[in-house]
């Protein structure tokens, strides 16, 4: 794969995606989490922001910050490695415009609103990002459909399992908030969102957060790190059982909760094993915890692979953790299993490989190294502290105010890492950087 390439030869426009995913995350994705989870802190109670507060700041961070980037990095990537040129390039712009414009409007109502208003923005907001994605998906998908098939390998169908899940879970979420924002009173709107907004987390979350990263991690760490290896019989072995985990567990809940014949939990849960096992099966061949990889990069990579054990984990024990407690539910055990993947696992993977990824899509072999430190550790502090301190709400309102500072310690990650990454997502300041590095920088 040839990741050395000046952006003028690269037509695919993924910086645009990639700054959007960026200032996304710094505004209304973690920056407003980090507010919100202030507010929580000081009323020792995971309800006092709103459902809707809540609800808008995790889309965007689903749609905005994690979705822009995997659409431009895909962009940018998948041809070189399927060996053809990206199918219909000029339609990447539109579905760029119809997201940003969608979020903004989704994120709006939700959050600004009510009424009528809340519903006609918001649902205007959702069909825009379903626009978008359907034009992006035909982008990837008509480029898989001519990509020849020497060139295609098991990796391929994690990424295209995760598509799957992101265009599904783009409809089941316009449903869903239109669920929300028209409910007639509180006791019909805790039901709605008892019943489907686990799953639809579960399809955004492990549907196609997981599998995107699990595919992509498979195309992209043979390119970057010398020595790694995917072994593809192992790939094909744990795809189905990931997806169908997905499946079960989403499904299975949503009927225990919409039937009350909880039966359908004991579904549920065997999803998430199966979705625990696979995932563990699959990259423990992977030797991220041993190889001597780019220590940049190996250091990202083993943490937030190690936060996805530990999400994996805490959702097989969820159940015995309600029974510790003596209470069929918590808001803070289950918000800090969903913080552990999406900050722990989806987060700190998304710093890692832009860090190195980015410099060599603008034709640099160095990695961003200088002032990456700081991030790194920052980031993984602020998570920490969130999801062990949060789980010790359950037993003392004493650690409330721990919680509430890992929001400022991720936010200030994320700013200090933009800032290193902002000179490579402008094509002017990258082509001036390029043409100042010493030649042994230079691909």
């Amino acid at each position: 794969m040839n990741l050395l390439r000046m952006y003028p030869s690269n037509q695919t426009p993924w910086r645009p995606f990639l700054a959007a995913a960026v200032l996304t995350t710094l505004t209304a994705g973690a920056t407003w989490g980090a507010i919100i989870l202030i507010d929580i802190a000081a009323h020792h109670d995971f309800t006092s922001a709103g459902l809707h507060w809540v609800n808008a700041h995790g889309h965007a961070q689903i749609f905005g910050w994690i979705g822009l980037f995997v659409m431009g990095v895909s962009a940018a990537t998948l041809p070189d490695f399927w060996g053809v040129p990206l199918s219909r390039v000029g339609w990447l712009r539109p579905a760029l415009a119809l997201m940003v414009a969608g979020i903004a409007l989704r994120v709006l109502g939700e959050a600004c609103l009510s009424g009528s208003a809340a519903l006609w923005v918001g649902v205007a907001g959702g069909l825009s990002e379903v626009s978008a994605l359907s034009l992006y998906l035909y982008v990837i998908l008509d480029t898989w459909r001519r990509t020849p098939s020497a060139a295609k390998t098991p990796a391929d169908l994690y990424v295209l399992s995760a598509l799957a899940w992101l265009g599904a879970q783009a409809i089941f979420d316009v449903l869903y908030y239109a669920g929300t924002v028209t409910a007639p009173n509180s006791d019909a709107l805790v039901a709605r969102v008892a019943t489907y907004q686990s799953p639809l987390r579960d399809w955004q979350i492990y549907g196609f957060g997981l599998l995107m990263v699990l595919g992509m991690s498979q195309r992209l760490l043979p390119a970057l790190l010398p020595g790694f290896h995917a072994d593809a019989e192992r790939a094909r072995r744990w795809l189905a059982p990931l997806n169908l985990g997905v499946l079960a567990s989403s499904v299975g809940f949503a009927l225990a909760m919409g039937t009350r014949h909880f039966a359908w939990m004991g579904v549920s849960y065997l999803g998430k094993v199966t979705v625990a096992v696979a995932a563990v099966m699959l990259i423990r061949g992977w030797g991220l915890w041993r190889r001597p990889f780019h220590p940049l990069l190996r250091r990202y990579l083993a943490t937030s692979y190690a936060w996805l054990l530990v999400a994996l984990g805490m959702g097989v024990l969820m159940p015995f953790y309600f029974v510790l407690i003596g209470h069929p539910f918590s808001h803070a055990y289950y918000g800090a299993g969903r913080h552990a993947i999406t900050v722990g696992f989806l987060s700190v993977t998304v710093l890692g490989m832009a860090s190195v990824l980015v410099p060599r899509l603008c034709g640099f072999l160095q990695p961003l190294e200088a002032g990456m430190t700081a991030p790194y550790i920052l980031i993984n502090l602020g998570c920490a502290i969130r999801v062990f301190g949060q789980i010790a709400t359950d037993f003392t309102p004493v650690a409330f105010p721990i919680a509430g500072v890992s929001g400022c310690l991720e936010v200030t990650a994320l700013a200090l890492w933009a800032w290193r990454l902002a000179p490579y997502l402008a094509p002017r300041l990258a082509i001036r950087r390029l043409k100042a590095a010493p030649q042994g920088l230079k691909g």
